[in-house]
Parts: structure tokens; C-alpha cells; sequence
């Protein structure tokens, strides 16, 4: 008889364990699944905020750079001149504002851009080569070859700068 209710006391603990199993089973498949997130979509729209970066920079638009920046106090810009960091988005609003005012024309030439985004739709990261010409008070220098990094954070379903770095040669002037 001992045997028989320890047998059958071991089979309510299974069968215990396996309602308790079934049912958290249950329970996580009710948990909202997340969209799958379309790695090719994603890096469109990255694309699409970096072109709309070098348009804002070629025709002086601030407000067309400040769409593409994140406004956080955390912000990163590395300038091609080795004493150019800027940290902030005030820092770097400032910075934009005296560079456009000084310039009277910027054109960009784009080459080898790769962009890379994380495969949980929220991060993307891009490397690019620009050929980046301007003139300041009649005198036009040039960059062959600057080379940029950065890093975008999707935030409420649009993409924005949280990281910049830009080097490359000293500039050329003609």
C-alpha cells in the first residue's frame, strides 16, 4: 500500500509540474510578439536621414541638420580637425550656426557609403567617404577622402544622429 501512494503521490507532483509548465506556456504565448523588423526597410530610411544630412549641410539649412540630430546632452561630434569634439546638442546647434555663416558655399560629393542596421530595428551604424568642398570669402578648400562614422538610434519611429566622426587630409585650397 505504501508503495502504491507514494507512486501516486509522484504522479500528482508530475502532473502538477506539468499543468504549471503548460500553463506559463500559455501564458507567454499571449505576450505581444514583436514585429519582425525589416533589416532592408530600416537601412532605407537610415539612407534617406544621411542624404537629407548632406542636403541640409550643401544648401545651409539649419533646421534640416537639427531634423537629423539627436537634441540630447550626450551627443557626440568628432569635426576633421583633431581639436573639433563637440559634445551636446547645444554645442553642436552652436558650432553649425558660426560654420554656415561663414561658408558661402558647401558641395558634397558622396562615395562608398555602408550602412548597417542591428537586427533589433533600434541601432544602425554607417561609414562613408565624401569629397567635401566649400568656400569661405572667395577662397575654396577641399577635402578628398574624408571619411565619416556614426551611429543612428531609431527613436519613435524616426532615425536620428546620437554619433558623428568625421577625418580625413588637411584640407586643399585654390
Amino acid at each position: 500500500m505504501r508503495k502504491f501512494a507514494s507512486k501516486a503521490i509522484l504522479a500528482l507532483l508530475l502532473a502538477a509540474c506539468t499543468v504549471s509548465v503548460n500553463a506559463s506556456l500559455n501564458e507567454d504565448s499571449h505576450q505581444k510578439v514583436p514585429p519582425a523588423i525589416d533589416i532592408d526597410t530600416e537601412k532605407t530610411a537610415v539612407k534617406t536621414v544621411l542624404d537629407r544630412y548632406i542636403q541640409a549641410f550643401q544648401t545651409r539649412n539649419r533646421e534640416g541638420v537639427a531634423e537629423v540630430y539627436a537634441h540630447d546632452e550626450d551627443l557626440v561630434v568628432f569635426g576633421s580637425n583633431p581639436l573639433d569634439r563637440r559634445v551636446g546638442w547645444k554645442m553642436t546647434q552652436a558650432y553649425i550656426d558660426k560654420y554656415f555663416a561663414s561658408v558661402d558655399r558647401i558641395e558634397i560629393g558622396l562615395k562608398d557609403q555602408r550602412i548597417k542596421v542591428h537586427r533589433s530595428g533600434e541601432a544602425a551604424w554607417f561609414s562613408e567617404v565624401l569629397h567635401w568642398k566649400e568656400v569661405e570669402k572667395g577662397k575654396t578648400f577641399a577635402i578628398e577622402g574624408l571619411r565619416i562614422t556614426g551611429v543612428l538610434e531609431k527613436r519613435d519611429e524616426r532615425w536620428v544622429i546620437v554619433q558623428l566622426h568625421a577625418s580625413g587630409p588637411e584640407p586643399s585650397s585654390y
